[in-house]
């Protein structure tokens, strides 16, 4: 008993860390890093409920940020702007900076594995925004976006002057073209201790691109290069 109550305090005490403020309701938080391959072994639910409520959250949050930050844009900017920053590869990118895997083996050490499931930390972000937003209620799911991941991780100034989205050109030309372009993930493995993700680009099932990269976003805008090269669109 003992033993479960300081490993419960630790517990709470390190999420205090992590979201800027202490908690009240502990299982929301294991809920929110347990993801359904771990259900098998570990009784409960798992955090897709929670993730379904957390992109809602993220949603309001970004938006409602995005409107302050610039007053003089039209919808139709800051729709663009808010889609390029509530995407999974970013979420993903959000989970690995909060080391969100150590999280979630830590609450259910079955948890899948990262190479074999790489979305699983992107899901674990939105079900701890989720999770937050229940506990503690709006004001503090948006104190949390600002103060550890705007703060620290996410610089919207530098989403809105990136023009090198090769991904999404890529998409845009085949829309347009009525070409159809896949991106697949051929592998996730890990190389000297970092995980690494190749992922191959396919223009009406021919293979035009390939990318290898730590980040999976990096990967898909590398292969998306290549294919855009191949196709004399650079």
């Amino acid at each position: 008993m003992l033993k479960k109550f300081l490993a419960d305090r630790k517990f709470k005490t390190e999420l205090a860390e992590l979201i800027g403020f202490t908690p009240s309701k502990i299982a929301l938080y294991k809920e929110a890093f347990t993801h359904k391959s771990a259900i098998i072994k570990k009784r409960g639910e798992s955090n897709e409920r929670l993730e379904f409520l957390g992109d809602a959250v993220l949603s309001l949050v970004i938006g409602a940020h995005l409107y302050e930050k610039f007053p003089e844009n039209k919808e139709g900017f800051l729709s663009q702007l808010r889609a390029r920053i509530v995407n999974r590869d970013l979420f993903n990118e959000l989970g690995q900076k909060l080391n969100l895997y150590e999280w979630m083996q830590r609450v259910a050490p079955h948890t899948a594995k990262l190479e074999d499931s790489p979305d699983l930390i992107g899901n674990a972000f939105e079900a701890l925004v989720g999770a937050i937003f229940l506990d503690k209620g709006y004001k503090k799911a948006e104190k949390f976006f600002e103060n550890k991941i705007l703060a620290f991780h996410l610089d919207v100034d530098e989403v809105l002057t990136s023009d090198k989205n090769y991904k999404s050109r890529l998409l845009e030309w085949g829309q347009k073209n009525n070409q159809r372009v896949v991106f697949q993930l051929k592998e996730a493995k890990k190389v000297d201790k970092k995980l690494e993700f190749e992922v191959e680009v396919y223009v009406n099932e021919e293979l035009l691109g390939f990318g290898t990269e730590t980040k999976k976003r990096k990967a898909e805008q590398m292969a998306a290069r290549e294919a855009l090269d191949a196709l004399h669109l650079l």
